[in-house]
């Protein structure tokens, strides 16, 4: 990831001619580019909530289970994705635990959206 952000900055340095030590922050946002992290989580947000709306591809569908298909007992999480625990930092890279907890994180109204309002929204 901080490759890919790397060459985003050496891009945005090119096209602003910046020098080497110059800050990019505020030419990026100029220039309307995010982060690649937050691009990055923005695409795992998007790439969750159209797969929990269209129930599709099954390989993933999955993967996405709800607290309430897992839990024995009804609580008020039953409606937030479930994702297993990991001890190490790859296991938190995976989609099954990264999409989740990142789709848990964003409010209720955000997730009720259409597909593509979600996305528009989410970037904003």
């Amino acid at each position: 990831m901080s490759r890919i952000q790397r060459l985003q900055n050496a891009a945005v340095r090119f096209v602003f001619s910046l020098r080497g030590r110059e800050h990019v922050s505020a030419f990026r946002d100029a220039a309307g580019l995010l982060p690649t992290q937050a691009v990055s989580r923005m695409q795992t947000c998007t790439l969750v909530h159209r797969v929990l709306a269209a129930r599709e591809p099954w390989y993933l569908v999955d993967r996405l289970v709800t607290r309430g298909e897992v839990a024995l007992r009804g609580t008020r999480q039953d409606a937030l994705l479930h994702f297993a625990r990991v001890r190490l930092e790859v296991g938190r890279r995976g989609f099954s635990y990264f999409g989740p907890k990142l789709y848990n994180d964003l409010p209720l109204d955000l997730k009720q959206l259409s597909v593509s309002a979600f996305k528009k929204r989410l970037k904003q």
